[in-house]
């Protein structure tokens, strides 16, 4: 099978911190509409950076950031951005596509780059 085929048959995989109760509750209801079509990994249960994949693939910290999609096509996706990704083919889908008009776009970035960044500090303050 060329890459080409390969990159048809798998699926998209998103990688998110499975500590952060909000992130757990969007997970599992992400699950329950997109059983087949990805494949959520929960960064804390990953062994450490010696074990991924290759040097292209970001770093456990790195993804501890913010959440973080690659497509079945190989591309890193990240933030708002991955979360729009990741729920296509589900109910939801038209309500996180309006995420991406401009305005709105530039709004919805800002606030989970800044969520992102509050939910790290004070995840770490509690370990």
């Amino acid at each position: 099978m060329d890459e080409k085929e390969e990159s048809k048959t798998q699926c998209d995989t998103l990688y998110y911190d499975g500590q952060c109760p909000l992130c757990s509750r969007e997970i599992q209801k992400l699950a329950s509409y997109r059983k087949e079509d990805i494949v959520l990994v929960d960064i804390n249960a990953m062994d450490s950076d010696a074990s991924l994949p290759s040097t292209s693939f970001p770093s456990k910290s790195a993804l501890m950031e913010n959440l973080h999609l690659k497509t079945a096509e190989g591309k890193w996706i990240k933030g708002i951005d991955a979360n729009i990704r990741a729920w296509r083919n589900t109910p939801f889908e038209k309500f996180w596509l309006l995420l991406r008009l401009p305005i709105i776009y530039q709004c919805a970035s800002w606030f989970y780059t800044r969520w992102a960044s509050w939910r790290l500090k004070n995840q770490q303050k509690r370990q």
